[in-house]
């Protein structure tokens, strides 16, 4: 359970609605809400990592 909420939990609430902005907003955003959207894209994937590896570390060492 916690590799599939650490992969699709920070997908479906971090990842997609910021790279989603980008793609509805497109040139009309400001510079500061395309940067600030691609930081949150980047922190969610590196949060999602983190988890996902965490996750497979417990399942490892469970077996």
């Amino acid at each position: 359970m916690a590799l599939i909420g650490s992969l699709f939990s920070i997908l479906v609430s971090v990842i997609m609605p910021s790279l989603c902005f980008l793609k509805i907003v497109g040139r009309k955003a400001t510079n500061t809400q395309v940067t600030l959207s691609i930081v949150i894209a980047i922190f969610g994937i590196i949060c999602g990592v983190l988890g996902t590896y965490s996750s497979v570390l417990n399942i490892v060492s469970s077996y």
